[in-house]
C-alpha cells in the first residue's frame, strides 16, 4: 500500500469518529473522572446484602417504597434478600457473600497426592528421544 493511500485512509478515519474538539478522554468528559480515587463500597452486593440483613422487619420492607432514587445495586440486592425468605437459591448466595463459603473437603487417593515419587516423562518429538527424571 502506498503512503498516499494510508494518509487518505487515516484522515477519512479521524473524520468519522465522534471527536469534534480533540480532546479526548478525561478532558472530554470530566464527569467521568473518580475524584476520591478509591471505589465506592457501597456499590458491591455484599456491602447491600450486609446493609439489608441488619435491618429491622419493617426497616426493610418499608425502604423501597421509601428510598425512590436507589441505585441498581441497592435495588437487585433488595430483592434479592426479600426472594431468600423463599427461595434456597438466593439464601445460599447471600450468605457466601457475606459470610463465606463453607470449607469443602477434598479426598483423593493416588494420583498427583500419592506418597510416590511422581515420575516425570520429557518427550522430544524432533529428536525422537525421551528424558526420565
Amino acid at each position: 500500500m502506498s503512503e498516499e493511500v494510508i494518509k487518505n485512509t487515516t484522515s477519512d478515519l479521524v473524520k468519522k469518529v465522534p471527536n469534534p474538539e480533540g480532546k479526548g478522554g478525561f478532558q472530554e468528559r470530566p464527569q467521568d473522572i473518580n475524584r476520591s480515587g478509591t471505589w465506592n463500597p457501597t456499590m458491591v452486593f455484599s456491602f447491600q446484602y450486609r446493609r439489608f440483613l441488619g435491618m429491622a422487619k419493617d426497616e426493610f420492607d418499608n425502604w423501597i417504597e421509601n428510598n425512590p432514587e436507589r441505585t441498581v445495586v441497592e435495588d437487585a440486592a433488595w430483592s434479592a434478600v426479600k426472594e431468600a425468605k423463599t427461595s434456597l437459591g438466593n439464601r445460599v448466595e447471600i450468605t457466601d457473600r457475606t459470610e463465606g463459603k463453607s470449607p469443602q473437603t477434598v479426598v483423593v487417593d493416588g494420583g498427583f497426592f500419592s506418597k510416590e515419587k511422581l515420575k516425570v516423562e520429557v518427550v522430544d518429538e524432533q529428536r525422537n528421544t525421551t528424558e526420565t527424571e
